[in-house]
C-alpha cells in the first residue's frame, strides 16, 4: 500500500505542534506576568482609572474575554494556514515533480489476426486493462475536502481513461425544489460540510471540463463511472428529475462522442463493445439502474454491488480494504483463480480499494487515501483498478508500479491466456460401437436361442 504526503506543505503544517506549544507558553507567561508583575498591574490601574467605576468581577471578565479572543484569533490563523492556505495548489503540486510518470497516449489495437482461423478479428473492451482514476475530482482526500476542475484535467493529462466520480445534490431533503447535482467533496455528510469549497463544483462544470480535455490529440475511449452514495433501499436514485438532469448534462458535454446506438440503452455489457466502435467515444456507467428513459438511452452499463460475485449482468466489483491485504489481496475474495480468470475473459471486473475517511486529512492532506499493489489483480485478468493519482509516486511503491505497467498506453492488451480467443470446434470423433451405450441387437449364435436387444 502506497504511503503519501503533500509535496509542498505550509510551514504551519510542518511545525504545527511546535507552534501550538509555543503559543500556549506565551499566553501562560502573559497571565503569570499580569498576576506577579507590579508594574503591569500599576499600568492597568491607571488605564482603569480613566474608565467608569466597575466591580472587580466585571473587570476580570473583560480580561478573560480579551485573552479568549487572542487565543481564538491565534487558533483561527493556525487553522487557516494549516488547513485552507493554498490547499489545492499543495495537493496538485505532485504533478510538477520532474520524475512524475508520463504515459504515452498510444492508441490500443482494435483488431488482431486469429491464428486458429487465419483471419482478422476484432478486440473487445474486456480484452484490455484500463488506467483508472479513483475519485477523479478530489485532489486532496476523501473526507471533508474539495473538488476541482484542475484535478479532473490533471488525471486526464496523465492518461486516465476510466474516471470515477461521485455525485450528490442539494437540497437533499426536498427533491421537489429542483435539486442540483454536484461532484463530491468526499464527505459522507454531504452536502453540509463544504468549508473548503464554497464554490462547489457542479456536475455540469465537471463533465464539461472532462469533455473539453478528454479527446485532445487522442481518440482512446473514455469511460466515466458516475456513482451516488444516496441511493434508496432498492438501489435506485430517489428522483427521476435528477436522472433527467444527469442525462441532459451528459448529452451536452459529450454530444460529439456519444457511442453508437447498439452500445447504449443497457442492451449489452460494456465489455462486449467492439474496439473499433469504442474509439473516440465516451461511455457512461452508473452504480444504479436508471429509470428515466433519456438516462437509460445514454447509459452503457451498470456497476454491480460488491456483494454480487460473478454477476450475469453488469460490471463486477471486488471491494478491497487494508485488512484484506495480508490475506491474499484480491485473491482472498474468491475461491478459485481459474474461475476468476475465466469470468474476466467474458466480463469486466473492477477492484476497488477503499480506506476509511479520517479527520487527519484536514491537517495532513491525502492522509486518508492510498493505493494498493495492482499486480495480483492484473494476474487475475481484472481490467479496472482505480488509483488516486495525487498519491506521491515513490521509487518502488504501488503507484509507480501501476504507472510503469501502463507506460506504453492507457489501455493495455491482456495476455492471450487471460482473454478469450475463438478457436474452431474440435472434430467430432466417431464412437466405437462396442463402447456405445446405445441399444444394440444381440443374436445368440447358438441354435434355438432368440435375438435380444440390450
Amino acid at each position: 500500500m502506497t504511503k503519501n504526503y503533500c509535496l509542498v506543505e505550509s510551514p504551519f503544517i510542518t511545525y504545527r505542534k511546535q507552534i501550538i506549544i509555543i503559543s500556549a507558553i506565551i499566553l501562560t507567561i502573559i497571565l503569570i506576568s499580569y498576576i506577579l508583575a507590579p508594574g503591569i498591574q500599576e499600568a492597568t490601574k491607571k488605564i482603569n482609572s480613566k474608565l467608569p467605576s466597575t466591580s472587580n468581577g466585571f473587570k476580570t471578565i473583560i480580561y478573560l474575554i480579551i485573552v479568549f479572543i487572542i487565543i481564538i484569533g491565534i487558533l483561527a490563523y493556525l487553522f487557516y494556514r494549516t488547513v485552507i492556505y493554498r490547499r489545492l495548489e499543495r495537493c496538485l503540486s505532485v504533478y510538477e515533480l520532474p520524475n512524475y510518470p508520463q504515459i504515452s497516449m498510444n492508441a490500443p489495437p482494435t483488431k488482431y489476426q486469429n491464428p486458429y482461423f487465419n483471419q482478422e478479428m476484432t478486440h473487445l473492451v474486456q480484452d484490455f486493462y484500463i488506467l483508472s482514476a479513483a475519485q477523479a475530482s478530489l485532489p486532496c482526500g476523501q473526507y471533508n475536502d474539495l473538488s476541482s476542475k484542475e484535478a479532473l484535467q490533471n488525471v486526464l493529462k496523465r492518461g486516465a481513461r476510466w474516471l470515477e466520480l461521485t455525485v450528490y445534490w442539494t437540497p437533499e431533503n426536498n427533491l421537489d425544489k429542483n435539486p442540483k447535482a454536484y461532484l463530491s467533496t468526499g464527505d459522507k455528510q454531504e452536502p453540509t460540510h463544504l468549508i473548503f469549497n464554497p464554490n462547489k463544483l457542479t456536475l455540469e462544470d465537471g463533465l464539461k471540463t472532462i469533455g473539453e480535455e478528454a479527446f485532445k490529440n487522442t481518440n482512446i475511449p473514455l469511460f466515466i463511472c458516475l456513482q451516488s452514495n444516496k441511493l434508496l433501499d432498492n438501489g435506485m436514485l430517489p428522483s427521476l428529475f435528477l436522472e433527467k438532469q444527469i442525462a441532459n448534462i451528459w448529452a451536452a458535454a459529450f454530444y460529439q462522442n456519444i457511442p453508437l446506438a447498439k452500445n447504449l440503452g443497457l442492451k449489452d455489457s460494456l465489455g462486449n463493445v467492439q474496439m473499433p466502435d469504442a474509439m473516440g467515444k465516451a461511455f457512461l456507467i452508473l452504480n444504479w439502474t436508471p429509470s428515466e428513459e433519456s438516462l437509460i438511452n445514454l447509459t452503457t452499463d451498470v456497476v454491480r454491488p460488491s456483494t454480487e460475485l460473478y454477476p450475469t449482468k453488469g460490471i463486477q466489483t471486488i471491494k478491497i480494504t487494508p485488512a484484506d491485504l495480508p490475506y491474499g489481496n484480491v485473491r482472498g475474495k474468491f475461491v478459485s483463480d481459474t474461475e476468476m480468470i475465466e469470468f474476466n475473459k467474458f466480463h469486466l471486473t473492477r477492484a476497488s480499494f477503499t480506506t476509511e475517511p479520517s479527520v487527519n486529512n484536514l491537517t495532513s492532506p491525502k492522509a486518508d487515501i492510498a493505493n494498493m499493489d495492482t499486480t495480483e489483480s492484473y494476474k487475475m485478468g481484472i481490467q479496472i483498478v482505480p488509483q488516486h493519482f495525487t498519491v506521491f509516486p515513490g521509487t518502488k511503491d504501488a503507484t509507480l508500479k501501476n504507472f510503469e505497467f501502463f507506460k506504453d498506453g492507457p489501455m493495455k492488451l491482456k495476455p492471450e491466456q487471460l482473454r478469450y480467443i475463438p478457436k474452431p470446434a474440435p472434430p467430432v470423433r466417431k464412437q466405437f460401437e462396442e463402447l456405445s451405450y446405445a441399444p444394440q441387437e444381440y443374436k445368440d449364435p447358438r441354435p434355438g436361442f432368440a435375438e435380444l436387444q440390450i
